[in-house]
């Protein structure tokens, strides 16, 4: 009995010295990943669905938000890019032109000379709605951006309306204190010709700051006449 319950003691004390070892193993391998720079939680994303910078965990609103990275990685170039991109979202041309666009959040859209459900804001000002079908904005608001946010569900008048479906805010690159830019071109078939850049220019330190931009887009269509 004497010689098992030794051995016993030494099990128990062999299986905590491995906890102990185990635990300081955690220890030093998080602060040696704290001290390398790794990220160790959730990274942080500032949205502005309440007209004040958010984070978005602490918003009670639906959203889902890209930053500019997200939208060039996912090519998020127009309105019916984001079709199977945004949960409940539907995007299309509303049987007028090319480049109309009608929003559809969970059924709520529009009808016929009603307005729309879902309002298009740029810079926080709602884009002008056409006379009879849903159509707001037109080509050159997809590009440039510095944020893209959907919020689905009813709205209140935090931006001067009130949809029953949701909002779509566009926010456009704001100059900067730094001297930068970039020039893109794209080509494909149809005779595609896509050129954008542009250029931010600090003219005051802290003061005058001036950033401007441009986008050109040529493409044959599928009918010859």
């Amino acid at each position: 009995r004497t010689i098992q319950v030794k051995r016993s003691a030494w099990l128990v004390h062999a299986a905590i010295a491995g906890c102990v070892l185990g635990v300081q193993g955690a220890g030093v391998q998080a602060q040696e990943a704290g001290q390398s720079g790794e990220a160790l939680g959730l990274e942080e994303i500032i949205v502005t669905a309440q007209r004040r910078e958010e984070n978005i965990q602490s918003v009670p609103v639906a959203i889902t938000a890209f930053d500019n990275n997200s939208l060039r990685e996912q090519n998020i170039s127009s309105p019916l890019d984001l079709n199977g991109k945004v949960p409940g979202v539907t995007v299309g041309n509303g049987g007028q032109q090319r480049n109309g666009e009608v929003v559809t959040i969970r059924g709520q859209g529009q009808t016929y000379l009603s307005p729309v459900g879902v309002v298009n804001y740029f810079a926080e000002v709602p884009l002008i709605q056409s006379g009879v079908m849903g159509n707001q904005g037109g080509p050159g608001t997809f590009w440039d951006l510095s944020s893209l946010q959907v919020l689905r569900g009813p709205q209140g008048t935090l931006f001067g309306r009130n949809p029953t479906g949701g909002a779509v805010l566009l926010g456009p690159k704001n100059p900067a204190e730094e001297f930068s830019g970039y020039v893109q071109a794209q080509g494909g078939d149809y005779d595609d010709q896509e050129y954008e850049g542009a250029v931010n220019v600090p003219l005051i330190e802290d003061k005058l700051m001036v950033r401007l931009s441009y986008k050109d887009v040529k493409r044959d269509g599928f009918t010859d006449d």
